[in-house]
This record gives C-alpha cells, structure tokens and sequence, in this order.
C-alpha cells in the first residue's frame, strides 16, 4: 500500500512539472506574441487546484483496490485535459500531442500489468476522436477545433505516425514497468527467505547446551545463546557489538 502511495505521488509531482515547464513556457510564449493565452491560465489553475485535492483526497485512502482506481481516475482525467489542449492548440498539427506520450511512459507508475498497453490505445481512441472531428469539420462551429490545412491523406497520414508512437512508447514502457516489478517481487522474496534462515539459525543456536556465540566479519558478536549468557554471566544486551576478545579478555600467545 505504501508503495502505491508513493507512486501516486510521484505521479502528482510529475504533472505538476511537466505543467508548470510545457505549459508556463508556451503561455510565455504566447503572452509575448499577444495571443489569446485563457486555455492555457485554465489548465495551469485546474492542474494545480486538482493535485492539491488528490493530494488531500490520497490521505484518507487505505485500502490498495482504492488507490489503484484513485490513480487510473487520475490519469483518466489526464487524458481528458490534454486532449482538450490539443484540441485547443490545432488538434492533429498541435505540438502538444506529444504530452500523450509522456503520459502513457508516466502512467506505468501504475502498479497492473499491460499498463502501458492500455493507456496507449485510450490515447489512440482519444486522438483518433479528435481528428476525425477535425477532418470533417464537425466542431467549427464552436470554434474549438478549426479544420486542418492538412489533406485528408497527410492527416490520417499524422494520425497513424502518432498512433503507432502511442502503442511503441506504450509496450515498451508497459515491458520495463512490468520487468521492475517482477524484479522487486523477486527481491522481497529473497528478503524473506533471509529473515526466515537468520532466524532459523538463531534458533539452534539458541537451543545448543553449549556456549555459543557468533560474530561478523571483523569479530563483533552478533548473538549469544542462552547457555553462554549462563556460563559468561553477561547478558545477550551486553555482549552484542563488542570485539569478543574484550569481552573474554583474550590476547594471542606472545602478545602481552
């Protein structure tokens, strides 16, 4: 759980810069060309007001089901305020449809598989929407979408480059996310089994009738059985990280 809090959070954080770099950079831009800049003010505040209330909203969130849907509505939502920029910004010509690529790579934060897949084909289908509303002019009348100077053979032309970015961008970050978390399983595995014999270990030793005790590499006792604790008359708390030539008050022949 506290894993996909921690991813969410990365994917906050990383909205949050890649708005306030694209977007405070192209409202400067536009600002100095005096152009109508009110899209851009819109996004930039709705960004930042929506991140400030995921941010209070991911707090009260426990359970691992909520997050992961708390995270797919986030970049649902993603989608939808690019696409309205892009629609915005010249639809198919728009130097913006790039912001669907960053988005499908920063999506595989999401711990499911074939993550990257999926949020490639909804950036298709979102896409492919707005070209075709594009192409046959079915939004000039709302001043939204403009018709393209492109021909219909250059647009579906732009269209299928990007669509096939989404899906190249998308498996590949989908294979890596998928890769990492099968090596951090992997990983937790080993862990584990590695407090399982470490406590195994401590357990015989603890049950030797002998005194017995163990040290590291540069001969610091790390445990001391029952038994020793008897035979020495030092406790386990006493004796731990000290050299065990201290404790037994032993030099080398020869030495003295």
């Amino acid at each position: 759980m506290d894993e996909i809090k921690t991813r969410i959070y990365w994917l906050m954080g990383w909205r949050v810069v890649l708005v306030t770099l694209l977007l405070g950079l192209s409202l400067a831009f536009q600002v100095t060309k005096g152009e109508r800049v009110e899209t851009f003010y819109a996004l930039i505040v709705f960004t930042y007001g929506a991140t400030i209330l995921y941010a209070l909203i991911l707090q009260h969130l426990v359970r691992s089901e909520v997050l992961v849907r708390f995270a797919w509505g986030q970049i649902a939502i993603d989608f939808i305020v690019e696409s309205v920029l892009i629609a915005r910004t010249g639809g198919i010509e728009s130097p913006f449809s790039v912001l669907y690529v960053i988005s499908v790579t920063v999506a595989s934060l999401v711990p499911r598989r074939r993550v990257g897949l999926l949020t490639a084909s909804l950036c298709i289908i979102l896409f492919g929407l707005l070209t075709n509303l594009q192409l046959y002019g079915l939004t000039e009348t709302w001043g939204w979408l403009p018709h393209t100077r492109l021909s219909a053979a250059e647009t579906l032309q732009a269209f299928g480059v990007y669509a096939l970015a989404f899906l190249v961008v998308g498996f590949l970050s989908g294979a890596l996310a998928d890769q990492l978390r099968t090596a951090d399983q992997s990983l937790q595995e080993k862990e584990q089994g590695l407090h399982r014999l470490r406590a195994f270990h401590e357990n015989i030793v603890n049950s030797i009738s002998s005194g017995v005790f163990t040290t590291d590499a540069h001969g610091l006792i790390t445990s001391f059985n029952p038994a020793a604790e008897e035979a020495t008359g030092y406790s386990s708390e006493q004796v731990h990280g000290r050299p065990w030539r201290e404790v037994f008050n032993w030099q080398p022949e020869g030495l003295e």
